[in-house]
């Protein structure tokens, strides 16, 4: 497990609104199966809980997805199973990413989004999915995406 793991294929892709963001969620979403790991990167405002609605709604998520900031995980029932949906930014580190019994999760056959899995550390999976999302501009809805993956997918347009 880590974060310094390394990705064959690497997808890259601009959006310039938030409904377009959404939109490539939904693309990632309908090629997600039972068991994968997904760390949605990038700084703050960037769009990692906006792309993570995209994915639930591929998922067939019947709530409204929201950030689970002071939450830690959402919990989701999805067309195949369970959604956990992380957001690690008020943990410390992996010491007390750890002692919340994180690593049970990847046991579970769910589904799992992680924002800010760098507080993870080593306990994210190597052949997770990455997502890393930055902004183009200051005053913008435009993001540059990257998707890495150990494995090639077959995006939908």
């Amino acid at each position: 497990m880590g974060l310094a793991s390394r990705h064959s294929y690497t997808y890259a892709f601009d959006t310039s609104s938030r409904e377009e963001t959404v939109l490539l969620g939904k693309r990632l979403g309908v090629l997600l199966r039972s068991g994968d790991v997904v760390c949605l990167e990038g700084d703050l405002g960037t769009g990692k809980t906006v792309i993570a609605e995209g994915i639930g709604q591929a998922l067939q998520v019947d709530d409204y997805m929201t950030s689970p900031t002071y939450t830690i995980v959402n919990e989701y029932w999805v067309r195949d199973g369970e959604l956990y949906h992380f957001d690690l930014y008020r943990l410390s580190g992996e010491d007390e990413v750890y002692d919340m019994d994180f690593d049970s999760y990847f046991h579970r056959g769910a589904i799992i989004l992680v924002e800010w899995p760098d507080r993870a550390g080593n306990l994210i999976p190597e052949d997770s999915i990455r997502v890393h999302l930055s902004k183009t501009s200051d005053n913008s809805e435009e993001r540059h995406i990257t998707i890495s993956t150990n494995s090639p997918m077959e995006f939908a347009q």
